[in-house]
């Protein structure tokens, strides 16, 4: 990384790290597929290769006094990327690549509000049919929406009450992995957080989905291939102390 200003940073990196597939999403689903309701699997299928993955990132960073940002796009790549096949009920390892980047911003409107905001997108192809090719798109088990858009505005009152609104917007994906084509919904959230300070320590409450909004969490619609109700209104109380 080097400095372009003093306000501006440039930084990039490159990462290679390892993995072992999971192959709980094969064994777990053990007999689902089988026809003869044996419940037995062939250990055969379940021979995964060790995972390796190239990770690449490059951006900029910012702090001008009252703004602060930054722009970031990464991409990973492996040979042996792990996706688990429904239609087959097997771990399959194939060529692939994601890709995306991240947007994020603060201004401080007086010295006791910020706000702020964090985009990111985030893509997946991969190699179907193994002729190096990436021809289809990456499941949404592996994906999931593409598009996240958050708002935030931060507060701390006079009387030290720090209070946090946030909005959570994340878009619909609707794309053909080559073997299924299964839609994951857009859906818009709204969070509400304050802490106070309390007996050395700071108490605080939390509400998650503030307005009870009913939606599909998408992750666990993507992990089970059919579409999974999210949380309605949800409250969180809590109290820490450091000694």
């Amino acid at each position: 990384m080097f400095f372009l200003s003093d306000r501006l940073e440039f930084f990039g990196g490159f990462e290679q790290g390892f993995a072992v597939p999971d192959v709980g999403a094969f064994t777990r689903r053990a007999g689902i597929d089988d026809p003869f309701g044996t419940g037995e699997i062939d250990i055969t299928d379940v021979v995964p290769q060790t995972q390796v993955v190239n990770n690449y990132e490059i951006g900029f960073r910012g702090d001008w006094d009252d703004f602060r940002g930054s722009i970031t796009g990464f991409a990973s790549t492996s040979d042996e990327g792990t996706n688990f096949d429904t239609s087959t009920g097997r771990v399959e390892q194939q060529k692939e690549l994601i890709y995306g980047g991240e947007a994020t911003g603060e201004y401080d409107v007086l010295d006791s509000l910020t706000l702020g905001t964090v985009a990111t997108y985030i893509e997946g192809r991969r190699d179907s049919d193994g002729n190096g090719s990436l021809d289809s798109w990456l499941p949404n088990n592996r994906v999931g929406p593409p598009f996240r858009l958050t708002g935030f505005a931060d507060y701390t009152t006079p009387f030290d009450l720090r209070l946090l609104f946030e909005t959570v917007y994340w878009s619909s994906r609707d794309k053909d992995d080559g073997v299924q084509k299964v839609k994951l919904d857009s859906a818009v959230l709204f969070n509400l957080a304050g802490a106070y300070p309390l007996f050395g320590g700071e108490a605080s409450v939390g509400v998650d989905n503030l307005f009870d909004t009913s939606y599909d969490n998408p992750t666990a619609t993507s992990v089970r291939n059919a579409p999974v109700r999210g949380y309605g209104r949800t409250v969180r109380l809590g109290y820490s102390i450091t000694f």
